[in-house]
């Protein structure tokens, strides 16, 4: 964890909130400028996701498919929190997981999805 002296551009809070690893400044997340850097200027707002951003997403969420019953689907596509594509059988093991054993999903329970 960073500590308040010269070389840190950002004064951090230092309760209520995960901190893994230095500031990512390219993050597409800083969509206006939020932050102001100890000399006044400010960290300018990435395109795309960072890697640090990606690992973020993964670390909490899994990308599940909309259905109208009870049943957790993942996507077809799911990584882990290290940005690592996850294989068939482990996303599978993880569906299984979710739903008390069972990785194969009822047919008839997806909701179109057309964005």
């Amino acid at each position: 964890m960073p500590t308040h002296d010269d070389k840190y551009n950002i004064d951090y809070p230092y309760i209520n909130f995960r901190y893994s690893g230095p500031q990512d400044v390219s993050s597409s997340r800083l969509s206006k400028p939020m932050y102001t850097k100890k000399d006044g200027s400010y960290i300018s707002q990435g395109r795309d996701l960072s890697d640090k951003d990606r690992s973020w997403l993964n670390y909490y969420y899994l990308p599940f498919v909309a259905r109208s019953d009870t049943y957790l689907e993942l996507d077809s596509v799911v990584y882990d929190g290290n940005n690592t594509r996850l294989t068939e059988q482990q996303r599978l093991q993880i569906q299984a997981q979710l739903n008390n054993g069972n990785p194969t999903p009822p047919a008839g329970g997806r909701i179109i999805n057309n964005f």
